[in-house]
């Protein structure tokens, strides 16, 4: 068994590494932050008894909105969001029955609450009531930030814990989904990273759409996220799967635990997104596992034009659903 040790982050295999972009200029540093706090293990008695007899709790997804779901571009009263591509069938994924049996949902967003609440209600539509949760900036003012600064207002998981004590959410069953690993720097390995969805991979996914000639590909992020689910649903822990190389074992080939090393805390650690063969596996799985539970994906492309709507709800998500929207 792989034993998971503090500050120390799985790397990928020697093969893998290779492939990786190697990026050596320091990475920007914001003010800093506070120091993440020891793990709470308080709630955690069912869950560590299950994982102590090989079996997975029931667990509990933690969403992003801004560059993880949808792109909001900054700026005016009213913004139009752009729903990233596969967002539709990704939703439900989310919420078929089978998957639903295994796995809560809820939204966390750095944005104001209300704003949250009206992107929720358009993406999600008729599943928002499935939702756990709904959260928003006012929640992230309750985490200690006893230093000066932004501090890429980080999200505590413990709040969630804290706030749901009835139920079996803890450290070992719940999965932060976020592009930003500065949200994560309290329980970093809880995080799911995704691919920032932003201006520059819309306008390539724009491309991707014009240009079928291209060698630019439609943003596949959230059909790799489904098959990184399907895997991580059957793990008793999610901390200890991430910090074994769960993220890096798409291809079945396991990682060496020697090969586990402290990184340098001028660079970021390398990001299974970043290795195309890896990515791609992901995906690939991601396609399977919608397939069979009868979810079409192939018609869920990019919308090429910006279309704005009403303040209405939309019905539940399906191959048709708007690709960009005002709130």
């Amino acid at each position: 068994m792989t034993k998971v040790t503090a500050g120390l982050h799985p790397v990928p295999r020697a093969d893998i590494k290779a492939r990786l972009p190697r990026d050596t200029s320091p990475s920007p540093h914001p003010s800093p932050c506070p120091p993440p706090p020891p793990m709470e293990m308080e709630h955690t008695t069912l869950s560590l008894s299950l994982a102590a007899l090989g079996l997975p709790a029931r667990k509990l997804l933690v969403l992003d909105l801004n560059k993880c779901l949808v792109y909001r571009p900054k700026g005016g009263k009213k913004t139009t969001c752009y729903a990233r591509p596969y967002l539709s069938p990704f939703l439900l994924y989310l919420f078929h029955p089978l998957i639903k049996s295994r796995l809560d949902v809820m939204v966390w967003s750095s944005a104001k609450h209300d704003k949250v609440q009206r992107i929720v209600d358009r993406i999600f539509g008729s599943l928002t009531p499935s939702l756990v949760a709904c959260w928003g900036a006012e929640q992230m003012k309750r985490t200690p930030k006893p230093f000066e600064g932004k501090c890429h207002k980080p999200k505590d998981l413990a709040l969630v814990w804290a706030e749901f004590a009835h139920s079996s959410y803890d450290l070992t069953n719940t999965i932060l989904l976020d592009d930003s690993p500065e949200k994560a720097i309290y329980q970093a390995l809880n995080h799911l990273p995704i691919p920032k969805y932003d201006a520059t991979r819309r306008q390539l996914d724009q491309v991707a759409l014009f240009n079928p000639n291209s060698n630019v590909t439609v943003d596949e992020s959230l059909l790799a996220i489904v098959g990184i689910l399907d895997s991580l649903l059957d793990a008793p822990s999610v901390p200890r799967w991430i910090a074994a190389g769960g993220l890096w074992e798409a291809s079945g080939v396991p990682l060496c635990p020697e090969e586990h090393m402290a990184m340098d805390p001028n660079l970021p650690p390398p990001q299974w997104f970043e290795d195309r063969p890896t990515f791609e596996a992901w995906a690939a799985r991601g396609k399977r596992v919608l397939t069979a539970l009868g979810i079409d994906w192939s018609e869920s492309g990019v919308m090429p034009s910006k279309v704005t709507t009403k303040r209405e709800r939309i019905p539940m998500p399906d191959r048709s659903v708007a690709r960009s929207f005002t709130v």
